[in-house]
């Protein structure tokens, strides 16, 4: 979700993932437990769902031209975006 929304606003974030869970499973899993929301303060939206009993907390920062997942995975969005938009017609055109 966290890459679909940096090729979306063409912008990096900074996200600490969560431990307890594999990497590819925390990254890639697409369960209906989880959901990432970008807000301006995520202090502000972790307590509002804390208050109504829903665990949140925050991942990380949005900016820059990079996606980091942990200090140790960096792409750039134009790597991304290259990716996303072009593997297709690479993939068509290969012998």
């Amino acid at each position: 979700a966290v890459a679909e929304m940096a090729l979306a606003a063409d912008i990096g974030a900074t996200i600490v993932s969560d431990t307890k869970t594999p990497l590819h499973a925390w990254l890639f899993g697409e369960d209906q437990a989880r959901y990432v929301v970008e807000a301006d303060s995520g202090d502000a939206v972790v307590a509002a769902a804390r208050a109504k009993g829903v665990p949140a907390r925050v991942i990380g920062r949005t900016g820059g031209a990079a996606l980091t997942v942990d200090d140790l995975h960096t792409i750039s969005v134009e790597t991304l975006q290259n990716a996303h938009e072009h593997w297709l017609p690479n993939y068509m055109a290969a012998p």
